[in-house]
């Protein structure tokens, strides 16, 4: 066993004011490290997947986007240009690494949480469950919520 290890069974009944509840393994700095570098690695590569996805479908993506738009302003042929020559792909861009991080939330909170979770002690956990249960549910609604008043703010925007 190194040094700089603390055995489990030498820190029983120290943590925690004595109550017993214990944190689960030790670890080296270095293989914090190693964990902290693992779980970005997962989240980096869940974002990059993502927005990759989201790259081929951008275009789709984008006219949902301006739908609304196109629906408040008065005439026909409505659409928006583009007035630099990068500008249509660095959009698109734009939007497929914003619905990457939006649909890679998920993994990232996960990767967070199996990050911080060993860490914790039994009790510590037991008070971040509303949290967790939380977390999925307010954010699926708040994007559902955001789909609905889209395209009323959109409205009320070109009337000003």
């Amino acid at each position: 066993m190194s040094e700089a290890k603390i055995a489990h069974d030498q820190s029983a009944g120290q943590g925690n004011g004595g109550s017993g509840d214990q944190r689960t393994g030790d670890m080296s700095l270095v293989e914090h490290l190693g964990e902290l570098r693992r779980r970005m690695v997962f989240s980096v590569l869940g974002f990059i997947i993502f927005s990759s996805v989201a790259y081929l479908f951008a275009e789709q993506i984008y006219n949902f986007l301006i739908q609304p738009l196109s629906d408040a302003l008065p005439g026909e042929n409505r659409r928006l240009i583009y007035t630099g020559l990068t500008e249509a792909f660095f959009t698109y861009l734009k939007l497929a690494m914003f619905m990457g991080g939006f649909l890679a939330f998920p993994i990232i909170a996960i990767q967070v949480w199996m990050f911080v979770a060993p860490g914790l002690y039994k009790n510590e956990k037991k008070v971040f469950l509303p949290f967790l249960v939380a977390t999925p549910v307010l954010f699926v609604a708040g994007g559902i919520r955001l789909l609905r008043s889209f395209s009323s703010s959109v409205e009320i925007l070109c009337q000003l």
